[in-house]
């Protein structure tokens, strides 16, 4: 990075800038944009029967009702698994028994973004009334395996962070 130029910030929400670069083959190349937004963990949770937690809500971004996974920011001082844990209780109101990570991937490879950590949840239980503080009511709904993979099929699992986190479940 030769230089970096800022051009909006809405700390923690969200940062874009202009750097110029020097690529490794020695190209410099000007007005090159990167983005960074805070970090998330995605959780695919299945209940002690087989059952996938889904979430029914109004979602800005998409800019209509999704079906998706729990999901939230990882706040400072928290760790992708604390947030995980913390976020499957919230949104869900379930606990989970045991909790894996499943990996971490940046989300543009291009212009940054975040970077999404995909956890497994198993054996999770209800244990509290789902309160998740957003905009919009959140319906909780227990879906198979074989639903959970038509919905993904058929879009309406619409983003790609819940599409990917039930992909590598179901593959791990």
């Amino acid at each position: 990075v030769l230089s970096k130029k800022s051009i909006y910030q809405s700390l923690p929400w969200i940062s874009l800038w202009s750097e110029t670069i020097r690529t490794p083959q020695g190209n410099v190349v000007e007005n090159y944009h990167q983005l960074r937004l805070p970090s998330f963990a995605v959780i695919t949770a299945w209940t002690l029967d087989q059952k996938l937690i889904l979430e029914r809500q109004y979602r800005h971004g998409a800019r209509r009702v999704v079906w998706a996974l729990p999901t939230g920011t990882i706040l400072d001082g928290e760790s992708p698994s604390q947030n995980a844990r913390r976020e499957l209780l919230e949104e869900t109101g379930y606990r989970a028994g045991r909790l894996r990570l499943l990996g971490s991937f940046i989300t543009d490879g291009v212009r940054g973004g975040a970077k999404a950590y995909f956890f497994e949840a198993r054996d999770c239980r209800l244990r509290a009334k789902a309160d998740s503080g957003d905009l919009e009511e959140t319906q909780i709904v227990l879906v198979s395996r074989q639903e959970a993979l038509k919905m993904t099929k058929d879009g309406r699992l619409a983003t790609v962070s819940s599409a990917l986190g039930f992909t590598l479940s179901c593959i791990s």
